[in-house]
């Protein structure tokens, strides 16, 4: 009887033993060596100073979004709304170009670029624009730094478009630098005014580079003259001009930035060499920040440049195919000491 009780005492006791349920690993399997070697190296605190995205400061996340292609950087907006602020700020934009070449599947882009980018570093508007141009164009909100708005076939009214796009921008207010170069269009009699008051009447602007061909001599009127000097300051510091037929407004230009320019270059693309009047070399000599002047080889009163005591560089241009005399540059060498005198000798089609 009591060996009975015995065996059923024992046989409970390992029916108690044994589990209810499926064993559960707690430890990878032996064969995988390599999870098994990372989670036994990393414990909860190394796991917690590991940076995630979110613990990245704005200004390193910021940095990272330069470096970015426009298609990336416009698709982080869908990613969370953290990313989506960063995306469109200035800083991820700042530093970027933009062109208007009408190529296919570019124009969605450009159109979007237009649309969301606080500001950018530079755009280049190429005419004639496409049946697929972007219509944000000319009521855009993005702050640009440097517009330039040149042609590669005849436009009607190219002059009416450059103006819209400098008048919006300077409506912004961060507009410094601007460039109209047209190879093939004609500024019309009655877009001229418009387009040289819209660069006269463009504030803090530093860099103006104007090559186009007038179909009429322009004259400034003197109401004209004073109602712009006296809302505008002297802010010029870098002019670039070829306009034949206007020498009144670079006049005007030379008189109205005398205080800041350092720079004066009477040279422009496609052949469109101008030479000044002895008038206009008399006010660029009396510039007093002048650094560097350029000149056609042939230009009159190069005499008048000695008395300006702050030109250390004069650029003499000799276009391809014209007789060179050095009299005048040499007697000019001699004169001012620390003149620093370069001969360059260029093709038709190429600017300095």
């Amino acid at each position: 009887m009591a060996s009975r009780e015995y065996r059923e005492r024992r046989m409970a006791n390992k029916r108690s033993r044994k589990p209810s349920g499926k064993q559960v690993r707690t430890q990878p399997p032996r064969s995988c060596k390599r999870t098994q070697h990372r989670t036994l190296s990393t414990t909860p605190s190394e796991q917690e100073q590991r940076p995630t995205l979110d613990q990245l400061p704005e200004n390193v996340l910021l940095r990272v979004m330069q470096h970015l292609d426009v298609d990336t950087l416009l698709s982080c907006r869908l990613v969370c709304r953290r990313l989506g602020v960063l995306s469109l700020h200035p800083g991820a934009w700042r530093r970027r170009t933009l062109s208007t070449i009408d190529v296919e599947g570019e124009n969605t882009l450009t159109c979007a670029v237009l649309r969301l980018a606080p500001c950018l570093q530079h755009v280049t508007v190429v005419l004639p624009l496409g049946q697929s141009a972007c219509r944000h164009l000319h009521t855009s909100t993005c702050a640009v730094a440097g517009l330039e708005v040149k042609d590669v076939a005849w436009t009607s009214h190219a002059a009416a478009l450059a103006t819209r796009l400098i008048q919006r921008q300077a409506t912004i207010g961060r507009l410094k630098r601007v460039g109209v170069r047209f190879r093939e269009s004609t500024v019309s009699e009655a877009d001229a005014p418009v387009l040289l008051g819209a660069l006269m009447s463009t504030p803090g602007l530093e860099e103006l580079a104007l090559n186009v061909r007038l179909s009429q001599p322009f004259e400034l009127s003197s109401s004209m003259c004073g109602e712009f000097w006296l809302e505008r300051g002297s802010s010029l510091r870098r002019l670039y001009m070829a306009v034949k037929g206007a020498e009144p407004f670079a006049q005007f230009l030379l008189r109205m930035h005398a205080a800041t320019l350092e720079e004066v270059h009477f040279l422009g693309l496609y052949s469109l060499h101008v030479r000044m009047s002895i008038s206009t070399l008399q006010l660029v000599a009396g510039l007093p920040r002048l650094r560097e002047l350029t000149l056609h080889h042939d230009q009159p009163g190069l005499g008048f440049l000695a008395k300006c005591v702050s030109l250390r560089t004069l650029n003499i241009v000799v276009v391809e195919g014209e007789q060179y005399s050095a009299g005048a540059a040499e007697r000019l060498r001699q004169t001012r000491q620390r003149l620093d005198v370069k001969i360059r000798r260029m093709g038709a089609d190429v600017a300095l």
